[in-house]
């Protein structure tokens, strides 16, 4: 899987499940996150795209944790989950041209 495969399928699930309706970032990162803090980790991204059908490689999975962690504190932080999140801040992770 190609990151701007893995991104584009993550475009389209969460298109998927807003379905029409507003779903709200905070329920969007809940249904992401397993841990009780407040950030996303590789491991939680993983298991999230393993259990919606997809096999990222550990690869993928940096390279995808690298291009959404804005700050590059090596933290997801939902200030970060709320940027890309956003169709505007979407647009810069993934190219028009490959969308």
């Amino acid at each position: 899987m190609t990151e701007i495969y893995g991104l584009r399928k993550l475009e389209r699930d969460r298109a998927y499940l807003v379905g029409g309706r507003q779903l709200s970032a905070v329920i969007a990162f809940s249904m992401i996150k397993t841990s009780e803090t407040n950030e996303l980790t590789k491991s939680d991204i993983l298991q999230f795209l393993t259990k919606n059908g997809y096999q990222p490689t550990s690869d993928d999975i940096d390279s995808l944790f690298w291009r959404l962690d804005h700050n590059k504190d090596g933290r997801l932080a939902y200030s970060d989950f709320c940027q890309i999140y956003d169709d505007s801040a979407l647009a810069t992770i993934i190219p028009q041209s490959s969308r």
